[in-house]
């Protein structure tokens, strides 16, 4: 039997979803986009249906679109222009195809490692526990960074679905993990920070270099992160080849976000090179925190093109970090998984999956073509 085929032009094309609210014309209001991220036909023996995986995103806000696999949406599926009662049409949030990946880069200059001082902690072998605690009101930024960081760590990482490496820069020309590679143990990951506890660990690592590398310290982070999500090797992208394994079943996507309470100090890297290393892959996802009075607003809302959280005073890192909790959680929840049969079982297809959320009021819809297998019989094989 010949293989079914979904015939998609691009497996990158775009299609809409439009919101009608207050009576809109639905054709004309297309403020919504479904990202095809993937599209397969799983048939075997003459059996089987079509799964496309997609991103919805909000074109008039720029967020991801959360919600659309709940019970209350309205799925609906016509073929060649008409309804079609007996058509089957299954949504769920992506599995764990889809798989989200933070490279959390910290500021570890000057600031940080003269408010670390005076910190006494007990150290069990596993994680340090501060003695004192009474003695650093909340406006410590060592003690505020590692509760935050770990706080964030809480709140985003999940295991087979979020990982995160933790790395941190000072006036070094390279940035250094703070746990030595990508992982989703929670546990493991808020250890790592409270490294910053440890005195023998500050002055082995961060005494002497007080100074700030921060732009070099984010093009070594978009370096390392785009690796990752395998985008290193489109051409045109000078960046040393790393071996590393690519599973193409997984759909990888990545995000950096930047804590600092500092401007660029170290001149290691220039403004001009940095925005050329930003330029190369502008579909990373960035985010950047700015503390103080010191910061360059202006190039750090640049960097954070998908959040910038500026802040006053230490206490209010955990707020920015809740911010970019919410967003990276919110995109990764904005991937669906659709499967579908259509009841033509012969030939060429057109079908175009119609979506309604009546508690938003969202329209949507999707176009596909799919290709039929010819003279041969087809059992659907999806099960409500």
């Amino acid at each position: 039997m010949k293989k079914l085929l979904i015939g998609l032009t691009s497996m990158a094309m775009l299609f809409t979803l439009a919101s009608c609210k207050g009576g809109k014309d639905k054709k004309k209001n297309f403020d919504i986009s479904i990202d095809v991220i993937s599209a397969k036909d799983k048939v075997t023996s003459g059996s089987g249906h079509f799964s496309v995986t997609v991103q919805a995103i909000n074109n008039n806000t720029g967020k991801p679109l959360d919600g659309l696999a709940e019970g209350h949406i309205e799925y609906s599926m016509y073929e060649n222009g008409y309804a079609i009662s007996e058509s089957k049409i299954l949504k769920t949030p992506a599995p764990r195809s889809v798989r989200n990946n933070i490279l959390l880069l910290l500021d570890f200059s000057n600031s940080v490692v003269q408010d670390c001082e005076g910190i006494t902690r007990y150290f069990n072998g596993i994680n340090h526990t501060v003695n004192n605690p009474h003695e650093f009101d909340e406006n410590n930024l060592c003690t505020k960074l590692v509760k935050s960081t770990q706080a964030f760590i809480d709140s985003i990482i999940v295991p087979g679905k979020t990982s995160m490496e933790i790395f941190y820069f000072n006036s070094r020309k390279e940035i250094f993990s703070l746990y030595g590679g990508k992982s989703d143990n929670i546990y493991a990951l808020k250890s790592s920070v409270e490294r910053l506890y440890d005195d023998s660990f500050r002055n082995t690592y961060l005494k002497g270099y007080e100074s700030t590398n921060l732009f070099g310290g984010i093009v070594k982070a978009v370096e390392k992160r785009c690796y990752w999500i395998d985008i290193c090797y489109t051409s045109g992208r000078e960046v040393p080849a790393l071996s590393r394994d690519i599973n193409p079943d997984v759909f990888e996507i990545g995000s950096l976000v930047v804590f600092t309470d500092g401007r660029e100090l170290a001149k290691h890297v220039t403004q001009s090179e940095l925005y050329a290393t930003l330029n190369k892959f502008p579909e990373l996802r960035r985010f950047t925190i700015g503390l103080g009075s010191d910061i360059d607003d202006g190039l750090l809302k640049s960097v954070g093109k998908d959040g910038f959280f500026k802040i006053d005073y230490t206490f209010e890192l955990s707020t920015a970090f809740d911010g970019i909790s919410s967003d990276l959680n919110a995109w990764a929840n904005s991937f669906y998984k659709i499967d579908f049969c259509p009841t033509q079982v012969t030939g060429e297809s057109d079908v175009t999956i119609k979506i309604n959320d009546p508690t938003r009021q969202l329209y949507g819809e999707f176009r596909e073509t799919v290709s039929l297998p010819q003279y041969s019989d087809f059992r659907c094989d999806l099960q409500y």
